[in-house]
């Protein structure tokens, strides 16, 4: 039968969770750029590309934190590689 509000909710929030891992989302985007490649264009490269020039321009900073969507993380990154930029590796700790 139908779900409960509730039901749905837990439902389709799992399912989101689901869908942002960076291993699905890549999987999406691999398949948004097959199956609708002018869309993925528009959507995702020329946005990649736009946002990487922005941090190129950051160049005398030293260290740069970018927080950017998942879709875009890799696009940024080889978009910054191919001038020069070089991949950090962050570790994330828990301050007590």
């Amino acid at each position: 039968g139908d779900l409960s509000d509730e039901e749905f909710r837990k439902e389709f929030s799992s399912f989101v969770e689901t869908m942002k891992t960076k291993d699905n989302v890549r999987k999406i985007m691999g398949q948004l750029q097959r199956v609708a490649p002018f869309l993925y264009d528009a959507l995702v490269s020329e946005r990649d590309a736009y946002m990487a020039a922005g941090l190129n321009g950051l160049n005398e900073i030293e260290t740069i934190v970018a927080v950017v969507g998942i879709a875009h993380a890799d696009g940024i990154e080889r978009n910054l590689q191919m001038n020069g930029w070089v991949s950090g590796n962050p570790s994330c700790s828990k301050y007590r």
